[in-house]
């Protein structure tokens, strides 16, 4: 999670943002942003 986070950080995704994906069921990935 702690990785998560800090990846989604560094491509300009809030945490928030990125814990909604989660809580969505998103597959998120940077490479796909």
């Amino acid at each position: 999670m702690r990785s998560y986070v800090a990846t989604a950080a560094k491509h300009g995704i809030g945490m928030f943002a990125a814990l909604a994906h989660l809580v969505e069921g998103d597959c998120w990935m940077p490479e796909t942003a």
